[in-house]
């Protein structure tokens, strides 16, 4: 049954993609980025809702210019960061029992170990954190491991007998691949049958994919050929971006087995259902291997396991809130789904004039429309400002210069220059002078 439904029963079927995020909406929660796959767009925006649910304020993104900009940089608020003093604080773990758990882990790392304590800190979509916060509780708690794994592999884990974040059986080392290739994490576990094994695993969350690749060395290709894993061990499709990285951790899986360090191994490639990518990668890699599951069980097999699987197993486990708060952290989709349809008008808007007049300002009475109005005994104008505005007067000196402007006009033939003479007082006033002039010339 799917996670979904287990989680919160009154939810519809689980989403078969990633809901398609608009633009707009990403950008107005501080979530927008170019180049996201949708996956990685929907993720991102999760993120940044979440990041508001607990009251962080938004971190920031330096954005380094290119082309005609390159020199350049500016700094945007990004949602899907925090703020320094909170990434220290610890705001991007579920709980404070895994935040003290990551710092333990971070002091006592192995040497060599490439934590990148940036963005396990600040940045919500690293997969390093996703790691401690889907796992811290199981390392602090190994009968919760047990009980998950032995679920999720029955065939392969009867008890966990410890846990390792970012580890490797020697980095440089020439026994093995002399680089740096290490695990996401590692499970020492009791098979059914009594023998010590591990599980390696390499876990993906927004990646495309996409690399970077590690650079081709000779002994990778004499790895591969050795390990007996691949169907054909030359074949240039185990180089390529997305697909090397799982031929470099299988192979070093392998070498363990080989070298004696457990009786059996695992490799498991975990990531979100959603994430097309992590999903294609998987089943292009399994095809490569003479059997994903292992010839024999000396041979280290291939699983991909989806996160909801883990979720899942979780519920069963008795750890159904931790399996819900990474849930709403991590893989809540329905939820941006629902603020990406409540944000997106479902009709565009008119682009035209209003229909209905309503919507224009109703236009202002002239000065005659309104006398004519009173005139003819209808309804005074609905303003009682212009209603009651009181016929202003003209001072004994503007009335002097008005008559004097207009004994000058009749001297002369009226001209439109003439007008603005007229314009000195009221018109009420000029009225009346006008009565008194035509009369003392009559």
């Amino acid at each position: 049954m799917p996670l979904i439904l287990r989680l919160y029963p009154d939810q519809p079927m689980p989403l078969a993609h990633a809901p398609f995020i608009p633009d707009a909406v990403r950008r107005q929660h501080a979530a927008f980025i170019t180049g996201d796959t949708r996956f990685a767009a929907a993720a991102r925006l999760l993120a940044s809702l979440w990041r508001a649910d607990q009251n962080l304020p938004a971190g920031i993104q330096v954005e380094r210019g290119s082309g005609d900009k390159a020199g350049k940089t500016r700094k945007l608020r990004a949602g899907w960061r925090l703020r320094r003093e909170d990434a220290l604080a610890g705001g991007t773990f579920l709980t404070p029992e895994i935040a003290a758990f990551v710092r333990r882990a971070l002091i006592l790392r192995e040497p060599g170990a490439m934590w990148d304590e940036v963005k396990i800190l600040g940045h919500l979509l690293s997969s390093q954190g996703l790691a401690l916060n889907l796992f811290g509780p199981m390392a602090l708690n190994l009968d919760l491991a047990s009980r998950v794994w032995s679920q999720l592999l029955p065939d392969f884990v009867h008890q966990v007998t410890g846990l390792k974040f970012e580890t490797s059986p020697g980095r440089g080392d020439e026994r093995h691949l002399q680089d740096g290739t290490a695990f996401d994490l590692q499970l020492e576990v009791i098979t059914p049958d009594g023998e010590p094994a591990f599980a390696a695993i390499e876990l993906k969350f927004i990646e495309q994919m996409v690399g970077p690749s590690a650079s081709v060395r000779t002994r990778y290709g004499d790895v591969a050929r050795a390990t007996a894993l691949y169907k054909f061990p030359d074949d240039p499709l185990l180089y390529r971006p997305g697909i090397e990285q799982l031929r470099r951790e299988h192979t070093l899986a392998q070498l363990m087995v080989d070298q004696g360090h457990a009786s059996r191994g695992l490799f498991i490639l975990m990531g979100p259902s959603l994430n097309r990518r992590v999903a294609a990668s998987a089943k292009v890699y399994a095809n490569t291997l003479v059997v994903p599951l292992g010839v024999t069980p000396d041979r280290v097999g291939f699983v991909h396991l989806p996160l909801e699987t883990i979720l899942d197993a979780l519920v069963h486990a008795g750890a159904a809130d931790h399996a819900r708060a990474v849930h709403a952290r991590y893989l809540d989709f329905d939820r941006v789904a629902a603020v990406a349809l409540n944000n997106v008008p479902l009709a565009p808007k008119p682009s035209g004039p209003p229909s209905s007049p309503l919507a224009l300002p109703s236009p202002r009475p002239s000065a005659t429309s309104s006398a004519a109005s009173v005139n003819d005994g209808d309804t005074p104008a609905a303003n009682p400002v212009h209603a009651e505005e009181p016929t202003p007067t003209a001072s004994p000196t503007q009335t002097q210069a008005c008559r004097s402007s207009l004994r000058r006009s009749r001297q002369r033939t009226l001209s439109p220059s003439a007008a603005p003479a007229a314009q000195c007082c009221p018109r009420s006033t000029r009225k009346g002078i006008l009565n008194a002039s035509s009369g003392g010339n009559s």
